[in-house]
């Protein structure tokens, strides 16, 4: 029996499965998933502590982006100089005040969008 590997969002495996099915071929599936190894190797990125600090965001967008995600996030221009500044200066705090909670719930939830997953942002 063949087993295709495959990254089910990506769709790209649709067509061989479909042409198996039409020739009666038996497979199965084995979903992959692609991550911070093909990002590291390609890109120089510190992929696993942008996803690291993307994940405890993802959890509770109350929390604080780490210092990788937030410098990613400013070098693909998904937030400006100030934001940038804002969450590197407010990262260990531990209370905020009623308005910086917004600012950085709104920085952390436009980060969320941009790194979505099934979503091909910019990584450099």
């Amino acid at each position: 029996m063949l087993t295709l590997h495959d990254y089910l969002p990506s769709l790209n495996g649709w067509k061989v499965r479909v042409l198996l099915g039409h020739l009666r071929i038996p497979y199965r599936t084995k979903p992959v998933a692609v991550g911070n190894c093909c990002v590291k190797n390609f890109f120089g990125l510190p992929s696993e502590r942008i996803f690291q600090g993307v994940k405890r965001v993802r959890a509770n967008d109350e929390k604080a982006l780490n210092e990788p995600a937030v410098v990613h996030a400013h070098k693909s221009g998904w937030i400006n100089d100030w934001e940038r500044d804002f969450c590197l200066d407010t990262m260990r705090k531990r209370v905020l005040s009623p308005k910086q909670l917004a600012k950085w719930v709104e920085i952390n939830r436009r980060v969320l969008q941009r790194m979505k997953r099934g979503t091909t942002p910019s990584l450099v």
